[in-house]
């Protein structure tokens, strides 16, 4: 049950997980998602917030998990894993995709041999780790070829390669 005007949904949300922890909560005005939402995991963790103005993201911050975004085209544009706000673990960005290719399904897959599907073919930009928000690890950047563009170590936010 919620307020509506004109018909369209005009009130705050709050969506429960079956165990009765909250697994969103948001607001619409006349239909369409307004102010920050608020996403939780299902363990009542928090996961991520996202501010909407007239139903598009204007602001996004990932708090705790494993996130991917994505380009215009659909295209995968990174993967990061976040901890209380801060990324943690291996950080990957890719390139925008470069070609999609339609190729036949084999008989190895469970589709008709006469099926097709698309493959997107992207290259990796850079990996990079971290911990808790400061650099920790490999950072490599790569040109758009594939060849290794630069190579850098760091701990605890520090280079330690120079």
């Amino acid at each position: 049950i919620g307020h509506y005007l004109n018909g369209l949904f005009d009130d705050s949300i709050r969506y429960y997980y079956e165990n009765g922890n909250t697994l969103l909560v948001g607001l619409y005005r006349l239909g369409i998602k307004e102010g920050k939402w608020w996403y939780y995991h299902e363990s009542g963790k928090d996961k991520m917030w996202v501010v909407y103005r007239e139903g598009k993201v204007v602001q996004e911050e990932f708090i705790n998990g494993s996130f991917e975004t994505y380009y215009g085209d659909g295209g995968l544009e990174s993967v990061a894993n976040y901890t209380e706000g801060l990324k943690d673990g291996e950080f990957i960005e890719y390139y925008p995709v470069k070609s999609v290719k339609v190729v036949p399904k084999t008989k190895e897959n469970p589709y008709e041999p006469d099926d097709f599907m698309e493959v997107k073919e992207q290259q990796i930009k850079r990996i990079i780790h971290y911990k808790l928000g400061k650099l920790d690890g490999n950072l490599i950047e790569y040109n758009s070829d594939g060849t290794i563009r630069r190579e850098e170590k760091y701990s605890d936010g520090n280079r330690v390669d120079k």
